[in-house]
């Protein structure tokens, strides 16, 4: 089988293989070549837009597969079925964000720019995702809690009383505090039913330590899915999260209770729409496993739906034994 490269970023740009100019991506459009099954893919990535600097990246193949381990800074990766290599080039940004210094409730705190953003408190230092700001709460209890905005939500950096030790940071899509002390974290799934994930943390002298975790509707009530893709991700999904009953009522009654659709899971981070055409022609989806931190790795899930459906949507599923990513590996 061809090994193929689907090479993006996410801005419009000139790419360049081993030297050679081969044309230009955007988010939207997509840069598709065949690749040699066994080479060091060297990219270059050139941006239009004068606000991102250029990037480049070394990518490994061996035998016609990504060796995910040479994913490094300039590039993420993801392998898709049928030997496509989709490629996303990650340039950064020309212009330096300045680094921020305050002092919230008599504490110094700083947040040092570079490539990721660095909490300081007191001397001690705690890392951030890349647009955290300064943080604009302190909460003083079993330890040292500061809060901020994370760019896709909020951060709670907690550090040791007394020494301000960094100690452990959660990162959600909100948070709020309850009398007991309790910090209660909500994150929405953005999956296809729209789960929203509600954690409450205890604070203790050594951080802080999930007390209990349960799920909710984003959205306030269920979206259920009303395609039989839909249906097939939404399954995946709620098998992922450990929701077994709401798993199994997507499943024709000939496969519900012999746990196939969580062994099919295991181990899978998310449940994706196929981007490129699988090697068969049969109805599938994908399961997202990660490989390294800039790799991660689809396996196809095939299956057959019927319009025979009930609360949870219109169509059930069935797993097609001997054809899912389990079961090929």
């Amino acid at each position: 089988m061809q090994t193929v490269a689907a090479i993006t970023a996410p801005m419009r740009g000139l790419v360049y293989i081993n030297g050679r100019f081969v044309g230009e991506c955007g988010p939207e459009s997509p840069l598709i070549m065949p690749v040699s099954p066994q080479c060091t893919l060297y990219g270059e990535f050139h941006p239009l837009d004068p606000r991102y600097l250029p990037c480049a990246c070394a990518l490994k193949i061996s035998g016609g597969q990504l060796i995910s381990e040479s994913v490094e800074d300039g590039a993420y990766a993801v392998i898709w079925p049928g030997g496509v290599i989709e490629i996303e080039f990650a340039p950064r940004s020309a212009f330096q964000p300045e680094s921020e210094f305050a002092n919230l409730d008599g504490v110094p705190v700083a947040i040092i720019r570079g490539e990721a953003s660095l909490l300081r408190v007191a001397g001690n230092s705690m890392a951030l995702p890349a647009c955290a700001a300064l943080p604009d709460r302190r909460i003083s209890s079993a330890c040292e809690i500061f809060m901020g905005d994370s760019g896709e939500g909020r951060y709670m950096a907690c550090f040791e009383t007394g020494s301000f030790h960094a100690l452990d940071v959660i990162l959600a899509g909100r948070m709020e505090t309850d009398e007991s002390g309790h910090v209660r974290a909500l994150t929405d799934l953005n999956d296809v039913v729209g789960h929203m994930r509600i954690d409450i943390w205890e604070i203790t002298p050594d951080g802080p330590r999930l007390a209990s975790s349960e799920f909710a509707w984003a959205q306030g009530a269920p979206q259920w899915p009303r395609d039989a893709p839909g249906a097939a991700r939404a399954a995946c999904e709620a098998a992922i999260l450990g929701l077994s009953a709401e798993a199994e009522a997507y499943l024709t009654p000939q496969i519900r209770g012999t746990g196939l659709l969580s062994r099919v899971c295991d181990g899978a981070e998310a449940c994706v729409f196929l981007n490129y055409a699988p090697p068969s022609a049969k109805r599938a989806v994908g399961l997202m496993r990660r490989k390294s931190p800039r790799c991660g790795q689809v396996d196809p899930v095939y299956y057959n739906a019927f319009p025979d459906g009930g609360v949870q949507g219109p169509w059930l599923i069935e797993i097609l034994p001997g054809q899912t990513a389990l079961q090929t590996g």
